[in-house]
C-alpha cells in the first residue's frame, strides 16, 4: 500500500466480467471474487461492514468478510455482464514495515 498516510482510508475494487458475446454466448454460474486479508494486515486493517457487491444485468450475491478474505458469489453473471466487489481498508497507524532487500 503506497500513496495513503496512516489513519487515511482505501476503497479496493475487483471486478470480473464476463466477456462471451451477448445473444450467443453463456452464463457463468457461482463467480467467486475475493482478497485474502494478508495482503493488507500488515499495513492496513478492514474497516467493518464495507463489504459492498454489485453485478449488472440482475444476479444475486453477498459480500462477506470471515477470518482469512473478503469475498461474494455471484450466482450467476450473464454473457458481457459484470460484477464489482469493494471494501474499505484504513491504514494502520503503528504499522509493521518489512526493509526491501
Amino acid at each position: 500500500i503506497t500513496g495513503a498516510s496512516p489513519g487515511q482510508c482505501i476503497i479496493y475494487q475487483i471486478e470480473a466480467k464476463n466477456t462471451s458475446t451477448a445473444g450467443i454466448g453463456f452464463a457463468i454460474t457461482d463467480v467467486i471474487i475475493s482478497d485474502l486479508l494478508s495482503n493488507f494486515s500488515n499495513e492496513a486493517d478492514y474497516v467493518v461492514n464495507s463489504a459492498t457487491t454489485t453485478a449488472s444485468a440482475g444476479g444475486t450475491y453477498t459480500a462477506t468478510k470471515d477470518a482469512t478474505e473478503v469475498t461474494t458469489t455471484v450466482a450467476t453473471l450473464a454473457p458481457q455482464a459484470t460484477a464489482t466487489m469493494q471494501f474499505k481498508v484504513k491504514i494502520k497507524t503503528a504499522r509493521v514495515v518489512t526493509p526491501t532487500p
